[in-house]
């Protein structure tokens, strides 16, 4: 039966809370560490491992940061209009503008005149126009405002990044240390960047702990069936994947993804903005509804919150609603 992972932040750590979400078919309880640290993560576990006790059995999932390309932290957000021209600096010893950012990775190597470069997925698009040394000069193609730590995109390029940067490393020791049920790797590219990964969990003690393998970019697509092999179980996960690729894409490879799980006999997970106006409404959009009763049908082993349970505002509607709505399906199914 689809059940559902739901990310947790503060307000989650009311053992009342999670006994709520568990009576609602929430299985598994994600941890982004995009936004924690290990010694946050601690208060969350404790709390979890007390409700083992009393029979709320959660999964632990860990979603690792994995090598990226992100916007440095900056000291205040940076707004920009259409067709406004800056550079992005890989070189952190260089002074720059009062426009421009940096990132951390090298990105004039790989880039193009005319490639497009997303930051912060589909919220400010830009166009390569000059390319330098450690400088990209950008042109915006739409207004938009950048703050710290934002995801850069680079769409249809291959990427020169590790399948384990130090910083993976130690979360990886971490999820060992802590029992992690599963991890998450985000950006699967292919098969051997699971099997590196997988190896570095056996020689450490880890060999237990599942492989969620996210896929984000055309490379996993094209690599799906190699990658389910290796993998125990995969996600398709629609943000990146539709910044990536043609976003008109995104039910043809969801799709394509729930059936190469399914005959790999490997679980696989629908993901983003499922219910995503519940960040902020009460109620979900009918399309939301749609999509997750889609999910299901397809043969979602999981669907999964994200922003809608970490602001918690409307975290439990959201459970419930998801809930009802897979039952609904699953009801569906048997006639």
């Amino acid at each position: 039966m689809t059940s559902i992972i739901a990310s947790i932040w503060p307000a989650t750590k009311s053992p009342e809370i999670l006994k709520e979400a568990f009576e609602n078919n929430v299985e598994i309880l994600r941890f982004n560490f995009s936004h924690f640290n290990h010694k946050d993560a601690m208060e969350y576990i404790k709390v979890i491992e007390n409700l083992k006790k009393e029979n709320y059995k959660f999964k632990k999932l860990w979603d690792i940061e994995w090598p990226s390309i992100r916007i440095w932290v900056l000291s205040s957000p940076k707004n920009y209009e259409k067709g406004e021209i800056f550079s992005l600096f890989s070189d952190e010893k260089k002074a720059i503008g009062k426009k421009d950012l940096r990132c951390d990775y090298d990105l004039e190597k790989d880039v193009r005149i005319g490639q497009i470069v997303r930051i912060d997925s589909w919220l400010f698009d830009t166009e390569v126009v000059e390319i330098k040394d450690s400088e990209v000069i950008l042109k915006s193609l739409n207004d938009g405002t950048v703050t710290s730590r934002r995801h850069v995109n680079l769409p249809g390029i291959h990427l020169r990044l590790p399948a384990l940067s130090e910083k993976d490393k130690s979360d990886l020791l971490f999820c060992i240390d802590n029992k992690f049920d599963i991890i998450a790797m985000s950006f699967t590219r292919d098969a051997d960047w699971v099997r590196q990964v997988k190896n570095f969990l056996k020689e450490n003690g880890g060999e237990n702990i599942e492989i969620m393998c996210k896929i984000e970019n055309q490379e996993g697509i094209e690599n799906i069936r190699e990658i389910a092999d290796a993998a125990d179980s995969i996600m398709v996960a629609r943000w990146d994947l539709g910044t990536e690729c043609p976003f008109e894409k995104i039910p043809e490879y969801q799709i394509l993804l729930i059936k190469t799980s399914k005959e790999k006999g490997k679980k696989v997970v629908v993901a983003t903005q499922m219910l995503e106006s519940m960040i902020n409404n009460p109620s979900a959009t009918r399309a939301e509804i749609g999509d997750i009763f889609t999910a299901v049908t397809q043969g979602a082993d999981h669907t999964m919150l994200s922003g809608e349970t970490t602001t918690w505002k409307y975290a439990m509607n959201a459970i419930k609603t998801m809930n009802t709505v897979i039952q609904e399906a699953k009801n569906y199914m048997k006639n």
